[in-house]
């Protein structure tokens, strides 16, 4: 048995200001390659499923391409790796039978996956095509590159997941005595440098396609994009989404930081919220050599240092529209700014 969402976004001709968005969960029969696993992390307690795995890693090493991985509730350390396409679903109890999926509940039974410790990213993709995570809380990373997710040449779905508290940087306490300033790297400090380096607090994309529906991106702190960064010819599309809290911050001396930094990418915003983001350019939102279109979304009380506090878009980016949005209290060295062309 196999799950797809299928998500239709239509636009009534005529009517440009319009945008009907539509998800809708199918269960299809067959497909008799594809395999169902199962994480329990107690899998000898009585009425539980009796063949799972104790750890999310253990499933993901004897998939292949196109299986599930049903998961209890429970918070599970450790970081996970995928080189193939799976999907992950949270929000079961553990004793749920193949005919129960639609009984799950990702709020009541939460699915943690928590990489406090590790200084690392939560989950790393490389070449993983039609990857999902359903209904799953994502952590407490730290990498230099994607805290909660580092995703390379891969097409990653997020739906109803919550990534927070993640960081992508490197800490650095170190001080110069004497000579002249030489930055050489990210690795080069100067003074009381407290971060160098880092992008994507939450979700680090290059060459890969990232669809965050009804999820939320908060708390998350990096120096280029605290929420989400993309690069090379990676998409982006957000619907239905809430990032907020996040910070792009960076030492002043060393690096301006921003905040949802998308370069040589195309980016989509559908009902989406940008809240209390802090870098120097492009609070809520930086493009670069892109394009971004936000429809009927609120980028509210969104930080820059240098410019856009609400938007930022750059280099030969071509297409850059808003519709049906909301645009409030966003800042530029606590001036009203909303948005740069640079």
């Amino acid at each position: 048995m196999i799950h797809y969402r299928i998500v239709l976004k239509c636009a009534m001709f005529g009517t440009a200001h319009d945008v009907l968005i539509l998800t809708v969960s199918l269960i299809l029969l067959g497909a008799a390659s594809a395999e169902t696993f199962y994480v329990v992390q107690n899998p000898t307690e009585e009425g539980v499923w009796p063949s799972g795995f104790e750890t999310i890693s253990e499933a993901i090493q004897v998939s292949a391409s196109g299986d599930e991985i049903w998961i209890a509730s429970g918070t599970y350390h450790e970081t996970i790796s995928l080189d193939h396409g799976v999907h992950l679903y949270g929000g079961f109890t553990g004793n749920e039978s193949p005919e129960d999926f639609d009984l799950r509940d990702w709020k009541a039974n939460p699915v943690i996956i928590d990489g406090t410790g590790f200084n690392h990213s939560v989950i790393t993709l490389s070449n993983a095509a039609d990857t999902l995570f359903d209904g799953i809380f994502i952590r407490n990373g730290r990498s230099l590159y994607g805290g909660g997710i580092h995703c390379t040449t891969s097409e990653l779905t997020l739906i109803d997941c919550r990534v927070s508290n993640n960081e992508a940087f490197t800490r650095v306490d170190c001080e110069v005595n004497s000579g002249d300033w030489n930055f050489s790297g990210v690795n080069t400090c100067y003074g009381d440098c407290y971060i160098l380096g880092g992008l994507g607090g939450a979700v680090y994309l290059e060459e890969s396609s990232l669809e965050l529906l009804s999820s939320v991106i908060e708390s998350n702190t990096g120096t280029m994009g605290g929420g989400v960064y993309g690069v090379s010819n990676s998409t982006v599309l957000i619907q239905d989404a809430t990032l907020s809290h996040n910070a792009a911050i960076a030492a002043r001396e060393v690096m301006d930081g921003t905040c949802c930094w998308v370069h040589t990418t195309y980016t989509e915003c559908f009902h989406a919220e940008f809240d209390r983001y802090a870098g120097g350019y492009g609070g809520g939102v930086c493009v670069s050599s892109a394009s971004l279109t936000i429809l009927d979304s609120d980028v509210n009380r969104n930080q820059a240092r240098l410019g856009g506090g609400g938007v930022d878009a750059r280099g030969t980016t071509e297409v850059f529209y808003f519709e049906d949005s909301n645009f409030e209290d966003n800042l530029v060295e606590s001036n009203p700014s909303l948005a740069r062309r640079g």
